[in-house]
């Protein structure tokens, strides 16, 4: 990122624990934690199936050079 781009961490469990740290350019910044219902979680696998989530790569690699 050449900018201002959002720099976090978000941790989802199955257990529903969920853990956010928000390192800079976020609304919120520092560790947050709370616990998601069954429910909420459900939402979540379904909104990652949809684009696919699990097909993603673990790593991107870009080459970019600047002037």
């Amino acid at each position: 990122c050449f900018g201002a781009c959002p720099t976090f961490r978000l941790v989802v469990k199955m257990d529903g624990q969920v853990v956010y740290e928000g390192q800079k350019n976020v609304e919120h910044l520092g560790r947050f934690q709370g616990n998601w219902t069954k429910d909420q979680l459900a939402l979540l696998e379904n909104e990652m199936r949809k684009i696919n989530f699990y097909g993603f790569g673990i790593k991107y690699y870009v080459s970019i050079t600047c002037k």
